[in-house]
């Protein structure tokens, strides 16, 4: 008599999503559900009027890569911006 096992394993997928914090963002992996450990590349665009894009954070951890692989948890990264100061000269007459 012979027996046959068959063994399936399902990766389990987490959810990413951006927080654009006010700005637009653009290009990189899509937001939604991935496979864990798949390699997310960041959004490759990002603009807000009269800031400039300083960096994504994660769970309260500054994200300085191009990518990172997605943890078994879901994971929101949020945009954080730095407003552009201008100087301002003028001359009374």
């Amino acid at each position: 008599m012979n027996f046959g096992f068959f063994f399936q394993d399902t990766i389990n997928q987490y959810k990413l999503e951006y927080n654009a914090n006010g700005g637009l963002l653009a290009g990189g992996t899509p937001a939604g559900d991935h496979n864990y450990d798949t390699t997310i590349t960041l959004p490759t665009s990002q603009t807000k009027t009269g800031h400039t894009f300083s960096y994504f954070i994660k769970n309260g951890t500054i994200i300085n890569t191009a990518s990172f692989n997605l943890p078994a948890s879901d994971t929101t990264l949020k945009a954080i911006w730095t407003i552009r100061q201008y100087r301002l000269d003028y001359t009374l007459n």
